[in-house]
């Protein structure tokens, strides 16, 4: 089951550059400050990164004595020494050799649909061990998020999808995850945009 658009990132067009660098200066850095300091604590696990990208935070990762293992449809975008794995988040525990402390996930989301997301959610809940956590951001329905959306969709022809956090929550207890905390990631002028998820396996 692929991620509808993913393969866009095959062939990157020449506006994608400065596409990249307005999102980061709009949406995702101000969110880095809400989420750089939440992962800043994990020292010393194993950590799967899905939709990993370019890197980024995998090298954070790293950078603090994790072992990282990555998850993406695309490995050849990673640009950090690890192992990346192309698989869907939809269907990935299987290819890990052994289950993870923290399942982490940024701005992947956003190209699940419902269908998807739970089988997301229910992959993570596989891939961890007992007491692991997971952690994943999720685009809001309002405001920011709204027009990031939005904008994908008639600017860019690009399909991507918010969730409102009932849904994201009751999705997280279907998956038997339990402990669900969430903190609001603020886009520009500090407006919110997104949502930081995080959740415990038992």
């Amino acid at each position: 089951m692929n991620m509808p658009n993913y393969e866009r990132y095959k062939k990157k067009p020449r506006i994608s550059a400065l596409e990249d660098r307005i999102s980061c200066l709009i949406w995702k850095g101000p969110s880095d400050k809400v989420i750089l300091p939440f992962i800043g604590g994990i020292h010393g696990m194993k950590v799967c990164d899905v939709g990993c990208g370019p890197g980024a935070y995998a090298r954070i990762f790293l950078e603090q004595g994790n072992s990282v293992t990555g998850v993406d449809k695309n490995p050849g975008r990673c640009a950090v020494p690890i192992t990346v794995y192309n698989e869907d988040a939809a269907d990935f525990a299987h290819c890990l050799d052994s289950a993870c402390d923290v399942v982490f996930s940024a701005w992947l989301t956003e190209y699940l649909d419902g269908e998807q997301l739970e089988k997301f959610f229910c992959q993570a809940y596989q891939a961890l061990k007992p007491g692991g956590t997971f952690i994943t951001t999720v685009i809001r329905t309002r405001g920011w998020g709204w027009l990031y959306v939005t904008m994908a969709r008639r600017f860019r022809g690009i399909r991507k999808y918010y969730y409102p956090q009932a849904l994201v929550s009751d999705t997280l207890s279907k998956a038997q995850f339990t402990s669900v905390r969430v903190l609001t990631l603020p886009g520009a002028l500090g407006l919110p945009w997104a949502e930081l998820y995080s959740a415990q396996k038992l």
